[in-house]
């Protein structure tokens, strides 16, 4: 069957801002659900092993928050598994994304 709509080849720097938003906001809510809070007293722990530990400990969490309060850093966290889902998708496993159509009213997204 014929395909009329647009293959995402990549993600605009928009649309990773967007999704990376979305990604950490579904993180947040998952530690949340899990009895984590926003906290960074294991940031005062030197030993990585020992900090991890700790925060593991106390269900306290840095990066629990807004998204646009991370650095930048942490907000390529939310972003950088999307650049590469694209391909990963069409060389494994020969899928590809398409766009749909904004519509309005009472039309179909699935309707070309």
């Amino acid at each position: 069957r014929a395909v009329y709509y647009e293959p995402v080849l990549e993600f605009t720097p928009e649309q990773l801002n967007v999704i990376a938003n979305e990604e950490h906001k579904r993180w947040c809510t998952e530690k949340a659900g899990m009895g984590w809070v926003p906290g960074s007293d294991h940031l005062k722990e030197k030993n990585p092993v020992e900090k991890k530990r700790m925060r593991e400990c106390t269900r306290r969490h840095d990066l629990l928050g807004s998204y646009v309060d991370l650095q930048p850093g942490d907000q390529a966290k939310n972003s950088e598994p999307m650049k590469t889902m694209l391909e990963l998708l069409y060389k494994h496993d020969g899928l590809t994304i398409y766009k749909l159509p904004i519509h309005t009213g009472s039309q179909s997204a699935a309707t070309p």
